[in-house]
């Protein structure tokens, strides 16, 4: 009896059906119909100190988005460089915060808080919950009204930007594009192209946020 079932277990197993013309996988289903889309309409708004403000409303997730941008960028640099290096140090530490600390506030809010400098502008921007606004506000004013740019931290910042400058004499798609900005503009706006010489020179008294920004 033994010998018999394990014969049966061990005897060919059956065919499994083959696949029809009806089955699923060989129809691509049909798309959804498509979504209405509504521009969101902005409010605007005009603070006491005469900052205007433009709020765009989505209450999908609980979710905070804002920014504060300035008119002022890489192209209009007293001194090449000095807007990257001014946004890019201004959440290195704030308000008596060292860098690892304002990081470590902002982890505990689940807040993302980052300064970056473009060409024709530059900005300042937070995302957040709902529910930790506030907070993520007041670090966000600590980063754009008291920065303190230490030292330690330029010194780790100088030393990526040079290694960018390096790294992009090997790269003939860097070479070429400083090349056109340099003679197609001559110096002026993208053609006012930062050099290690610069970088190296940057103090922490140059990097004032109104001579940068304003």
């Amino acid at each position: 009896m033994m010998i018999s079932l394990l014969l049966l277990a061990c005897g060919p197993k059956s065919t499994p059906p083959a696949e029809t013309a009806t089955d699923f996988r060989s129809t691509q289903p049909a798309p959804l119909p498509a979504r209405p889309f509504v521009m969101p309409t902005p409010t605007k708004a005009t603070l006491s100190n005469g900052i205007p403000v433009v709020v765009v409303e989505n209450h999908e997730t609980p979710l905070v988005y804002a920014r504060i941008v300035f008119r002022a960028g890489a192209a209009s640099d007293p001194r090449p460089g000095l807007a990257y290096v001014t946004l890019d140090m201004m959440n290195e530490g704030a308000a008596g915060m060292s860098a690892e600390q304002l990081s470590a506030a902002t982890k505990k809010l689940a807040t993302n808080l980052g300064a970056a400098a473009r060409m024709d502008a530059s900005e300042v921007g937070m995302s957040c919950l709902k529910a930790n606004l506030a907070p993520s506000l007041d670090l966000m004013a600590a980063v754009v009204k008291e920065p303190t740019f230490p030292k330690s931290e330029w010194a780790i910042l100088e030393q990526q930007h040079l290694q960018e400058l390096e790294a992009a004499r090997d790269n003939p798609n860097s070479v070429a594009d400083r090349v056109f900005d340099a003679v197609t503009w001559s110096g002026g706006y993208i053609g006012n192209l930062p050099t290690a010489k610069d970088y190296e020179s940057l103090t922490v008294a140059d990097r004032k946020p109104e001579a940068v920004l304003s």
